[in-house]
């Protein structure tokens, strides 16, 4: 799946994966670190940067090391563009992550890279999809590696059918919140993605919305991805076993508004990925997932 990691990394990714599954606070710092808040006064500090406009998935910190310069050229976008790169944050993102934008026919492309386990852990980078249109959501793709052969991150936790990343409910984020935000999200999925694919247990709560996803995909020591306190052992794994093929089948259409299926990213975005984004798909095609 990724780089081989380190005795230390994995006691690391243990200890990350075991507070996140126990509901504990973690706090996000720059180039997408992830750590657990540990004490009273660490607390009360993450506290104190959500009121001040702090991440929504943890405080904003800065490690040691050297900060990106405020005099790095930087797109100039006038107009509608101007716009959206004031309201999504984008000068916040640049300051926070490594960050590449490429303007799009309906929006931009961001390209993010995140270290979630440290410096010295392996990288991720983030496509994302920020539509102009403010009624459609950003959508977003991961990678361990890039080039001819890029290594998707998934299928768990992704949409269908396009493979695109579902890292927080549906009200745990809006535009207003900025891509920090955003970006943090998806840098603590990636922690939960390491600790599936070492442990095999999803850590922390999730969403799953239809018996067919839930009994396929998750293991019965997993939080139920119905909204319960509960395992799924204990929650909805015997109901969701009791339906038939054709029952759970047509429970997953109607609740995704499509079939269980393998899923994978639209061509065109692996196209603009494999190209080391010089081959610019259109947003049409990567939200008609083609």
């Amino acid at each position: 799946m990724t780089t081989h990691l380190s005795e230390h990394l994995v006691h690391k990714l243990s200890e990350l994966g075991e507070a996140i599954d126990i509901n504990r606070q973690f706090q996000v710092f720059d180039d997408g670190v992830v750590g657990i808040v540990k004490d009273q006064t660490e607390r009360q500090n993450q506290n104190e940067q959500q009121r001040t406009g702090g991440s929504a998935a943890g405080s904003r910190q800065r490690p040691a090391g050297p900060r990106r310069s405020t005099g790095e050229a930087r797109p100039r976008l006038g107009g509608r563009r101007a716009q959206t790169v004031q309201l999504a944050g984008l000068e916040d993102l640049w300051s926070a992550y490594p960050t590449q934008i490429i303007e799009g026919d309906h929006g931009l492309w961001i390209i993010v890279k995140s270290t979630p386990l440290g410096h010295d852990g392996p990288q991720v980078t983030f496509l994302i999809a920020y539509p102009y249109a403010e009624q459609f959501e950003p959508r977003a793709w991961a990678f361990w590696k890039l080039g001819d052969f890029p290594k998707f991150i998934g299928p768990r936790h992704t949409n269908f059918p396009n493979a695109s990343i579902c890292a927080f409910g549906p009200d745990d984020w809006k535009r207003s919140h900025g891509l920090v935000a955003l970006v943090d999200f998806y840098s603590t999925w990636v922690v939960r993605q390491l600790y599936y694919h070492r442990f095999r247990r999803w850590p922390g709560k999730q969403h799953g919305a239809s018996a067919l996803y839930r009994r396929t995909e998750f293991a019965p020591e997993e939080w139920c991805g119905c909204g319960s306190e509960k395992r799924y052992w204990e929650c909805h794994e015997r109901e969701d076993k009791a339906l038939s093929d054709e029952e759970a089948v047509l429970d997953h259409r109607q609740k995704f508004g499509s079939d269980y299926c393998q899923r994978k990213p639209p061509k065109s975005v692996l196209k603009f990925v494999r190209s080391g984004f010089k081959k610019l798909p259109s947003f049409k095609d990567a939200y008609e997932n083609r």
